[in-house]
């Protein structure tokens, strides 16, 4: 059951993969990292979700049109890439810390799967009266907005509800933490193993950033965003860096920032 599960939530990085490579190729002129491209498909698929929420088409069919799409896409992208992988032992010393750091993610997401899905405690106050059956009412009726018993109503992006809805094209309702505590906190680490590595920083500066963004508590009361508006924030951060440099060289196709500011923004309001 947990290889089914650890399956699933690669679909969806997947998938992530393939609709982060599109907007990779239209605002990005170089190669960039593999969560970076991941984490840009999370801000590709929310605009998408707010579309889809706003036009009242955000049903489960939608949904598992749009994962499957970002699966198709990814593959044709991911099967290059490892074609022109260049593999090296863990051995190497320049490469040591970063296959140390592969293997901590790679751990830290199946230990995440094995203790917390299926969920079996939820809080009764917000989750059975608010996050889930947001969840349903997205894969049912295809919007959060226009419903007078809702209070975030037509102005709602819908962004949580949608990661939750899309995550359950594969998994039951009881794994709704699949998408923040889990995914989202695997790529958040995923971000900060990339951004520190391309930024030169030595093996104990990285090993503080993971030890801090592990051990600081959020104190987790629901499954309303935590870890998700974090990935995005890093994602901002590095579009940040990768927009300053490309108009230091004076390069005339920047990244997506304002794409993953403007995202970023409405996930932090409406979540």
């Amino acid at each position: 059951m947990t290889a089914l599960n650890l399956l699933a939530l690669c679909a969806f990085a997947l998938s992530c993969y393939g609709w982060g490579n599109i907007a990779r190729l239209c605002f990005h002129a170089d190669r960039q990292p593999y969560s970076y491209v991941v984490a840009l498909g999370l801000v590709v698929l929310a605009f998408i979700g707010g579309v889809l929420n706003a036009i009242h088409l955000a049903s489960y069919r939608s949904i598992a049109i749009c994962a499957y799409i970002g699966i198709l896409v990814g593959m044709c992208f991911l099967v290059p890439a490892f074609r022109n992988v260049g593999w090296r032992s863990p051995y190497t010393p320049n490469l040591r810390a970063q296959w140390i750091f592969a293997v901590a993610a790679v751990s830290t997401a199946i230990f995440l799967t094995v203790t917390l899905l299926p969920t079996t405690i939820f809080n009764v106050g917000d989750d059975f009266r608010t996050y889930l059956p947001r969840i349903v009412r997205m894969r049912e009726t295809g919007t959060l907005g226009g419903n007078p018993f809702e209070m975030l109503g037509l102005s709602d992006f819908g962004t949580q509800s949608f990661f939750q809805a899309l995550l359950m094209t594969w998994f039951p309702l009881t794994y709704a933490y699949s998408f923040d505590t889990i995914f989202c906190f695997v790529l958040g680490l995923w971000l900060l193993i990339d951004f520190g590595g391309s930024n030169k920083c030595t093996a104990g500066m990285m090993t503080f950033a993971i030890c801090v963004y592990v051990i600081i508590n959020p104190q987790i009361v629901n499954i309303s965003s935590v870890y998700s508006t974090t990935a995005l924030v890093l994602t901002l951060i590095i579009a940040t860096k990768s927009f300053l440099e490309a108009l230091h060289k004076g390069a005339r196709d920047a990244p997506a920032l304002i794409l993953v500011f403007g995202i970023v923004g409405r996930h932090r309001n409406t979540s």
